[in-house]
């Protein structure tokens, strides 16, 4: 597959039995929770919490055993309780960054769906095709399963 060609954006959803509000500060105040940053994160066994900074710069980060921080993206809108779009470079420079936007929408006072869509693959040159598949299954697992299953419980 050609580095330019346009690859589709991964996109995730599901509705949870809580209220838009509840449910936008459980994905980005408990992102320590739910994240399962022994196998999802840069140190590994290393790692020890995942974290946002609720605003627009703001950094998504994970902070390693010894107190080593280290950036994951930043937050490019902080649209509470409706929105968040953050860039996303794990393991590689900002300048290979791809764009996560989660977007909580109300059904009604305690039901809210959550749509995740994850794109600009382009970015990552020849690692595109590659991490685009690792990464729809990853997100199966990691908003689907470790969000999911504890925003749901």
């Amino acid at each position: 597959m050609s580095v330019q060609a346009k690859f589709e954006p991964i996109t995730k959803t599901m509705t949870v039995a809580r209220g838009q509000e509840e449910t936008f500060r459980f994905y980005t105040e408990r992102l320590d929770d739910w994240w399962p940053k022994k196998t999802h994160s840069i140190g590994l066994e290393k790692a020890v919490r995942v974290a946002f900074e609720p605003r627009v710069g703001g950094r998504i980060f994970e902070t390693q055993d010894e107190g080593t921080e280290v950036a994951w993206g930043e937050i490019s809108v902080w649209d509470a309780p409706r929105k968040i779009v953050h860039s996303w470079h794990l393991s590689r420079g900002a300048d290979k960054a791809t764009e996560v936007e989660i977007t909580f929408t109300a059904l009604g006072e305690s039901e809210t769906r959550v749509d995740l869509v994850h794109r600009n693959w382009e970015n990552l040159g020849e690692e595109a095709e590659r991490l685009h598949g690792d990464y729809d299954g990853g997100w199966d697992h990691v908003f689907g399963e470790c969000f999911g299953g504890l925003v749901k419980a």
